[in-house]
């Protein structure tokens, strides 16, 4: 089975902490690298082979949608953010799979 390449954009290093604790307990997971800049992270995207995506919705910069609107990889994107009204509409962006409401225990 082919191990996962993982991706965290989210302003709170804290959230990316978390996210990166729980992937590296994970077997499926090769590695996870975490940016808690959202215009750092696009270029990671840009640059990297990922195949899975945790995306914050609302940071500085670039917010989620602008992120979901501006990659062109073909990774799977899970969404994970406070905002619960953005739910029913991120799965219209391609490749949102998940959507994973903070505060994440």
């Amino acid at each position: 089975m082919k191990k996962l390449k993982c991706i965290i954009i989210d302003d709170d290093p804290l959230i990316t902490d978390l996210i990166v604790h729980f992937a590296n307990k994970t077997d499926e997971i090769d590695y996870c690298i975490a940016c808690n800049d959202s215009i750092a992270g696009l270029k990671l995207i840009g640059n990297g082979t990922f195949d899975l995506l945790f995306l914050d919705l609302n940071m500085p910069s670039l917010n989620g949608k602008n992120i979901l609107e501006l990659k062109q990889d073909n990774s799977k994107v899970i969404m994970v953010t406070s905002d619960q009204e953005f739910a029913i509409d991120s799965y219209r962006y391609k490749n949102v799979v998940d959507y994973v409401v903070k505060p994440i225990y």
